[in-house]
């Protein structure tokens, strides 16, 4: 790995990420709500009305998270088996208004996921994706032992505490690349941002299409100064402060989710892949 230069240390001084994503429960009031990712509940807590799915292969829920929602299916499962056995449409009665992936930090099980949950969206679904603007490459390591290497990628800057994102800030440049549909905004939610992406075509195939060229191209691609300087310069994250204290800007960025909605007749066939070797959830 070559060293970049020398970066100024980057830091998200927004509203936390599970504050924010309560601020867009509030505004947007989802009726259907998925997420990949849930481990103690404290997502799916942000969201107390809306009927959810949570998929997870360890749960370690020890409050109540059911609250005032009717209903709640847990799923104990990998997000591949559940995508691959499973119809969110059929479990909900129609497509998730709200996704929240924050399942395994590693950037082709992140990208399945994406791929998966936009095939059971409506058009105005939005997708909010947990981990893909790091404040340090030695948070993206994809292997433990690589991570002595990433805390000298990028000399000047101060080593986070022992935070894992992995790598799946790669899918931000990618979607930006491969989907110049989507619409994608970024917040400076603590402690590694948060991605909105609207827009979603429930009926592409671009991304399935090319699954394996991005996985075999961007996949391979590691994290140095430089490289992470680019990602914040491309995708600046925007004051998620100022948007909390004009919440009513949050339901002009989104529209509401008024009308019935259809499952698409053209939806992509789902992705699968193998079993992970560690949880899917490693979040903190």
């Amino acid at each position: 790995m070559q060293l970049g230069t020398p970066i100024e240390p980057l830091t998200h001084g927004g509203v936390q990420y599970l504050r924010f994503l309560g601020l867009l429960a509030a505004q947007l009031r989802p009726r259907r709500y998925l997420e990949v990712g849930t481990r103690e509940g404290a997502s799916l807590k942000q969201f107390p009305h809306a009927a959810a799915i949570c998929v997870d292969p360890a749960f370690q829920i020890d409050s109540d998270v059911l609250l005032q929602r009717r209903e709640t299916f847990f799923f104990q499962t990998t997000s591949d088996d559940f995508f691959a056995r499973h119809s969110v449409q059929e479990l909900l009665g129609g497509p998730f208004d709200v996704a929240f992936l924050d399942g395994m930090h590693l950037f082709e099980y992140l990208l399945r996921d994406f791929v998966n949950a936009e095939r059971e969206a409506h058009r105005g679904s939005i997708i909010v994706l947990h981990d893909c603007l790091p404040t340090h490459p030695a948070m993206t390591w994809r292997r433990p032992e690589e991570r002595e290497a990433l805390l000298h990628a990028a000399d000047g800057a101060t080593p986070p505490a022992a935070y894992w994102a992995g790598d799946v800030y790669k899918i931000v440049p990618m979607l930006a690349r491969y989907r110049p549909d989507l619409r994608i905004h970024a917040f400076d939610c603590p402690p590694t941002g948060l991605v909105v992406v609207s827009r979603l075509d429930p009926g592409s195939s671009v991304l399935g299409d090319v699954y394996y060229e991005i996985v075999d191209t961007i996949g391979r691609q590691s994290m140095d100064g430089d490289t992470l300087r680019q990602l914040w310069a491309a995708h600046p994250p925007a004051d998620s402060r100022a948007l909390a204290a004009a919440p009513d800007r949050v339901s002009l960025l989104y529209p509401s989710y008024g009308g019935d909605y259809r499952p698409s007749a053209t939806r992509p066939e789902r992705i699968t892949g193998g079993s992970p070797s560690r949880s899917e959830n490693v979040s903190s």
